[in-house]
């Protein structure tokens, strides 16, 4: 028999199962079942990644979301290590990370896609790592589809070494911190597609006399940072612009995006 081409709604109700599965995923990891960041990672990886040989159910519905994105603007200048998406806390048990959801940061901003996937999230002076890195070696090689007998060094480096250097006095620290990220991650996509239903009622606003950008922090062109010359307090000593130029970039605006009585920043090409 040939071969069946699912329908539009198919991939639609697909779409909407992936979100409930999210939704059942965090109440478990909220719960202290941590593990389940596993199941996370491998539901958004079906939602959102694409290979040589597959696309993504997100890419064959041609959606066209905005995604928040809970990470403070990444700055190049810092001497020490960043990890955007989470906070320290320090408790009887010891110094953890811990995912920041509730009013994560001063001024949230909302992007396409594909400056959002990559966005670097973590950086240990050594590798940067974006949301995708983080999903798609989870739900790949830490328990997803497989669990690997090796872990590759810059991953070791994360988990195992602890190269974000936050550690308590015996040196260690007491939870996976790309665990942590997972669960930030998931609340991005619920919140984003929760906006996108929100209202029909669209309307983009430029916002003048403000320019942003985004820089790359690989050869590759893809792990990325966001950078403004207007809104960030940051770059204007010769020594700060010498170290931005060393970053190729591609030119965003800034818009307040509406969607009905609810407005949010959005930077998009």
């Amino acid at each position: 028999m040939a071969k069946y081409t699912r329908k539009q709604k198919e991939l639609i109700e697909n779409w909407d199962a992936q979100i409930d599965f999210l939704k059942s995923s965090i109440e478990i990891f909220d719960k202290g079942k941590v593990m389940e960041a596993i199941r996370i990672a491998q539901t958004l990886r079906v939602m959102f990644h694409n290979t040589e040989k597959s696309h993504s159910i997100y890419e064959r519905l041609n959606n066209n979301i905005i995604f928040k994105s809970s990470s403070g603007l990444y700055s190049p200048f810092n001497l020490i290590s960043s990890w955007m998406l989470l906070s320290v806390e320090l408790s009887s048990d010891g110094i953890s990370y811990q995912p920041k959801l509730d009013n994560p940061v001063d001024r949230l901003f909302f992007y396409d896609f594909e400056d959002w996937w990559n966005q670097v999230i973590f950086d240990d002076k050594k590798n940067v790592f974006s949301r995708k890195d983080i999903v798609v070696y989870v739900a790949n090689k830490d328990g997803g589809a497989h669990f690997d007998d090796y872990i590759p060094e810059k991953y070791a480096n994360l988990i195992i070494y602890n190269s974000l250097g936050v550690s308590d006095m015996n040196g260690s620290i007491s939870n996976n911190p790309m665990y942590m990220a997972i669960r930030v991650i998931a609340q991005e996509v619920i919140d984003s597609v929760e906006l996108e239903n929100y209202s029909k009622e669209r309307k983009s606003v430029i916002i003048p006399r403000s320019s942003f950008e985004v820089r790359f922090l690989d050869e590759n062109e893809v792990v990325r940072f966001t950078w403004s010359s207007t809104d960030i307090q940051q770059g204007n000593s010769e020594d700060q612009k010498s170290i931005l130029s060393k970053f190729k970039l591609s030119k965003r605006k800034l818009f307040y995006k509406y969607f009905g009585d609810k407005k949010v920043e959005y930077i998009k090409k």
